[in-house]
């Protein structure tokens, strides 16, 4: 080999050594850089304070939902029970004959000529009965019951107020129906 050639030789190793160089270097830098590039303590704070709200509002809308599905059941059992028992009543009062009104019952006669009444009755839980059976259900109580006859057409008029029983203590879960009817009978 002559000088020329070892020049070029190196010149060209020379050349390839600046590139390996320069090549392992940006390597190293982006290495590096990776694994500098942190979040600071005020990026932090602010993330987790978001997580935070955002956690309590979740929490709250849930806690919202599951009291508002409670109140509703609630509702929704205390308003079927006043319903079943104005369907009850309407049902044997539409065929009955010679109603007879008081404060809190009605008797009359029903298709057959046997006495039979409607009344609520008991201190706590006042109930709706016909004759000795109850039609509403220990879970509520009844209130403001009143019976009214009225003549040409006959006619009876019925309203309560059903409530669920025992009372929740939270106001959220009280449900309070108002009941009414009137039925005009048919066999007079």
């Amino acid at each position: 080999l002559n000088g020329n050639n070892i020049m070029k030789e190196f010149r060209i190793s020379n050349l390839e050594f600046r590139l390996l160089k320069k090549k392992i270097s940006s390597l190293f830098t982006i290495h590096y850089s990776i694994f500098n590039s942190g979040f600071t303590i005020i990026e932090l704070l602010v993330t987790i304070s978001l997580f935070v709200v955002l956690g309590l509002f979740i929490t709250q809308t849930l806690a919202t939902l599951f009291t508002n599905m409670g109140k509703g059941e609630v509702g929704s059992r205390v308003r079927s029970e006043g319903e079943y028992v104005v369907a009850v009543m309407e049902r044997h009062l539409r065929e009955a004959r010679s109603p007879v009104c008081a404060a809190s019952s009605v008797t009359y006669e029903d298709p057959t000529g046997f006495s039979t009444s409607f009344s609520c009755t008991g201190a706590s839980p006042t109930r709706i009965a016909s004759g000795s059976a109850d039609l509403t259900t220990s879970g509520v109580t009844v209130s403001s019951c009143s019976f009214t006859c009225s003549t040409s057409p006959t006619r009876v008029s019925v309203s309560f107020t059903v409530s669920q029983y025992p009372a929740s203590t939270d106001p959220r879960q009280t449900a309070t129906s108002n009941v009414s009817t009137q039925v005009t009978l048919r066999n007079q």
